[in-house]
């Protein structure tokens, strides 16, 4: 069936007809749905628009009981024991994702190693100041309104809960734990830091001082305060790019683009342009298509929309060229940024 307001067309020469909606982005937009966008922003058209089911596959059952944990589930189990430190591996057992019997000595012994670095890290934090839980409470912030044609767009959402503080003082910290490394190879894995990264702009945005600490094991990296206005700027780009993406899809892998511009523009990296340019491709052709170890994991596998636009990673490594640093650039620069201390400008 076809969508309202939507017309069939031809997005791109090699892909299947795809539909271009002429009705209007919604001027009310949750947090959730920016995350989506720069996560993987082809969901915008497929999911937010048309209300299109995008799972993907189901992977094939395995043949034997596996004797390990993947990332996504330690990831899941050391959150968790992070916010229930007293009871966190009755929870893991709980959970049904770890072997059976005796196999599971060997994941525990991990989780534990994981959590207790990271909670050392955590606590060497919350010890530089009168940290206190902050609890959950809506933020809002409004693009135009009154003097212009145009109605004014919102974004809403909800900052607080776990791993998120705020002294008497009344700053806000937000703390984001992976159980591994920040980065390969001095390229960083920013893909993962997105959500954390939309509440940190939306927190400062409206007024809030908000620094975030990211924490993997041995790596930590801060994203300091951001003037209200620079943060309001972000917000305003990332409507942009959601109308954009609403009114017709737009076909970039999230991961894979990336992947290509922390490699891209990584510090350090090889001077030579052309050999750079040629890296952050081959990394991120990788990602898209998989290796031959990973074919499963491949971004074209697990984001069932992309298979509709994409059959190899040509189809969409100019896109990726100009699209991801209208979607990450941001990140990045903010990443490499010396930290500040809250209310300290530029020019200091």
């Amino acid at each position: 069936s076809q969508a309202r307001g939507c017309n069939p067309v031809a997005a791109h020469p090699t892909e299947h007809p795809a539909q271009v909606c002429h009705t209007a982005a919604p001027t009310e937009i949750d947090l959730k749905h920016i995350c989506d966008l720069l996560r993987q922003p082809i969901d915008v058209f497929y999911r937010h628009r048309l209300d299109m089911d995008v799972r993907a596959p189901e992977a094939p059952l395995a043949d034997a009981e596996p004797f390990d944990l993947n990332t996504l589930e330690m990831h899941r189990l050391v959150r968790a024991a992070l916010e229930h430190p007293d009871d966190w591996q009755v929870m893991a057992r709980a959970s049904g994702i770890l072997p059976l019997g005796a196999m599971a000595k060997r994941p525990l012994l991990r989780l534990q190693s994981q959590v207790r670095a990271l909670s050392d890290r955590l606590q060497s934090i919350l010890q530089t100041d009168a940290w206190q839980s902050m609890d959950e409470q809506a933020v809002r912030w409004v693009n135009g309104g009154e003097g212009n044609e145009e109605p004014p767009q919102i974004i809403q959402g909800t900052v607080g809960g776990p791993l998120w503080y705020r002294p008497v003082s009344g700053a806000v910290m937000q703390i984001v734990l992976r159980p591994g490394a920040l980065s390969k190879s001095k390229v960083l894995r920013i893909h993962s830091l997105l959500p954390a990264w939309a509440g940190h702009v939306l927190t400062n945005a409206t007024g809030l001082t908000c620094t975030t600490h990211w924490i993997g094991l041995g790596e930590h990296k801060v994203l300091s305060p951001m003037p209200s206005e620079q943060a309001q700027a972000v917000l305003a780009h990332w409507l942009r790019l959601y109308r954009r993406a609403w009114a017709a899809p737009m076909a970039v892998p999230g991961e894979s683009a990336c992947v290509w511009l922390a490699q891209a523009q990584a510090p350090g990296k090889d001077s030579d342009s052309e050999k750079r340019h040629k890296r952050a491709h081959a990394d991120a052709r990788t990602r898209f298509m998989g290796s031959k170890q990973s074919r499963r994991e491949a971004e074209r596998q697990t984001v069932s929309m992309m298979r509709r636009h994409a059959s190899d990673y040509s189809d969409v490594a100019l896109a990726i060229e100009k699209l991801a640093p209208e979607l990450y650039a941001d990140l990045l620069r903010a990443l490499q940024a010396p930290n500040r201390e809250p209310g300290e400008s530029d020019d200091e």
